[in-house]
């Protein structure tokens, strides 16, 4: 976040190397399409159904994720050609088993999406009667693929903080070329170490710009025998509802593939809004009861002033800072749920110098990390750190609090 917002003080606009490469990277982005699934469950029975988009030309599964009843959903998808499948998950296992009922669509000739289809609508309906397209058969082998890819956007890979797809020149790519980092498939949901259904898994979302690296001192201070660290890493630039969507689908699948009964939440800078929006979302579901607590620290709750001048000035907006923009649409309607039921804990950092700035911790000033709004989520959960907005994740109050926290709400022992 500190380096992404710096950029415009620093005087880049007068020199527009970066922006030329965003704009030739958002053009061949919008080469891209949108699947607009349109599942309807005629069964008339209660629960999930599971949809899965598969890239017909690799055999990866693009996106797998949970619909609750019949619903619209929009999934972004880079150019290609693609099949659907939807079928009822009534064990809740995310598997297709026979006597499920299901639909797919692609089968004889897979669905071109993006290029000159840049929006294609996919109905799926499942029904006690036989659909185009369907069969036991046709769908078997779709799951079966499905399956056979559950490492799509590397959902559950197991890689190592010093991996070289966590340098911060990758974090720098998902800003200034998200369409390369999603091309080359870094993004993704990773385990650190092989799950160990006795230890809590902890959530960790980087920032604009950043990487899963940032929060190594912080993973490291964690107690090994407890918690386990699972991280998010995504191409920074999108709009912040996309982001959000993906994660909150991308972590209902990893919860119901490996079932963990406690999963929490840290998000610093922007990853607090991603995180924020996929947790308001949760909490007005009401579908789950897995996430035990959720944190934020140092994150523009109320917006970047910063991100509003690049929208107005800069060469090339990064989709990203419309939604940082104060007063835009995406912040005025994140919290819009009565009644959270997810405990969270709001991190402010500030630099003291006498009297508290009130630029906050040199990137975010205090008024947008201390959004009224969130306060009130917070209650007397609001904790002060004097630090800037990096050097927050290493402070040794920062660890404390947070290791007290993840005891308090994730100890495995405990109900």
């Amino acid at each position: 976040m500190k380096l992404a917002l710096a950029l415009l003080s620093a005087g880049l606009f007068s020199s527009c190397g970066a922006f030329r490469t965003l704009d030739r990277d958002l053009v061949e982005l919008g080469k891209h399409g949108v699947a607009h699934i349109k599942l309807v469950n005629k069964t008339g029975r209660e629960g999930q159904s599971v949809v899965v988009i598969i890239n017909a030309e690799t055999g990866k599964v693009w996106k797998k994720f949970v619909v609750m009843g019949s619903d619209e959903v929009d999934v972004p998808v880079l150019a290609g050609r693609y099949y659907a499948a939807a079928f009822e998950d009534l064990n809740e296992n995310m598997d297709y088993d026979l006597e499920e009922l299901g639909a797919f669509r692609g089968a004889a000739d897979p669905l071109q999406i993006g290029g000159t289809e840049p929006i294609v609508e996919i109905l799926l309906v499942i029904s006690e009667e036989t659909q185009p397209e369907t069969t036991p058969a046709d769908l078997q082998k779709a799951i079966e693929v499905a399956n056979a890819n559950l490492s799509y956007h590397n959902v559950g890979n197991v890689v190592s903080l010093d991996d070289e797809r966590f340098n911060p020149a990758i974090g720098a790519l998902g800003m200034w070329e998200p369409a390369v980092f999603l091309e080359r498939e870094l993004h993704g949901f990773y385990m650190l170490e092989k799950y160990d259904p006795e230890r809590t898994p902890v959530i960790f979302v980087h920032g604009i710009g950043g990487t899963p690296r940032e929060f190594k001192t912080m993973i490291e201070s964690m107690d090994k025998e407890l918690f386990q660290a699972w991280v998010l890493f995504y191409p920074s630039a999108l709009e912040l509802k996309h982001l959000s969507d993906g994660m909150y689908d991308t972590l209902n699948v990893m919860q119901r593939t490996f079932k963990p009964k406690k999963v929490l939440l840290v998000a610093h800078s922007m990853g607090g809004l991603v995180a924020t929006a996929a947790v308001e979302r949760y909490n007005d579901e009401g579908a789950h009861d897995y996430l035990k607590h959720f944190v934020t620290i140092a994150s523009p709750l109320g917006g970047m002033s910063s991100a509003k001048l690049g929208v107005e000035y800069a060469p090339t907006v990064m989709p990203c800072w419309e939604d940082l923009a104060p007063g835009s649409d995406f912040l005025t309607s994140l919290y819009f749920t009565e009644k959270p039921t997810v405990p969270y804990t709001l991190f402010f950092a500030f630099r003291r110098s006498g009297i508290v700035s009130p630029s906050g911790d040199g990137t975010v000033s205090l008024a947008s990390q201390l959004r009224l709004e969130a306060q009130a989520r917070a209650g007397q959960q609001l904790i002060g750190i004097d630090a800037g907005h990096v050097d927050v994740l290493s402070h040794p109050q920062t660890l404390e609090e947070l290791n007290r926290l993840f005891v308090e709400y994730g100890s495995p022992d405990t109900d």
